[in-house]
């Protein structure tokens, strides 16, 4: 609707439908079951089909480039590779790994790039039981 809105010419909107969008993106979808002693998964969708996540961790925060993606950096002080999944046809990956019993109450960073791709997730942070 374009009409005189008050004394001045504008664009009154009426009707209008908002939609939230989450979980949109190349991300980190699930750590589960999240405890040590045990194997975890790390999950991440949003990714491209075909193409290789590698997940890596760290017990700090920093920056560190990634090779092979002038400017682009992980979030990860130095960080640790943990293994690399292809991503499915619908953009997921995960990737499986023991967790020793003696990271119970240890904080740990996890984030995943698709080199090929020059794409990170956020940084996904865990707080082992």
């Amino acid at each position: 609707d374009n009409f005189p809105v008050g004394e001045a010419d504008g664009i009154l909107i009426d009707d209008i439908t908002i939609t939230p969008v989450t979980g949109s993106g190349y991300r980190i979808s699930d750590f589960t079951p999240g405890t040590a002693g045990g194997v975890n998964t790390i999950m991440v969708d949003g990714g491209t089909p075909g193409v290789a996540s590698t997940f890596a961790y760290d017990f700090r925060l920093g920056t560190t480039q990634i090779p092979g993606c002038p400017g682009l950096f992980v979030d990860l002080k130095k960080p640790r590779v943990l293994g690399v999944a292809t991503a499915d046809g619908a953009g997921h990956a995960e990737f499986a790994a023991f967790v020793p019993p003696a990271a119970s109450g240890v904080q740990v960073y996890l984030q995943a790039a698709e080199r090929a791709t020059c794409q990170v997730t956020d940084v996904y942070g865990v707080l082992f039981p």
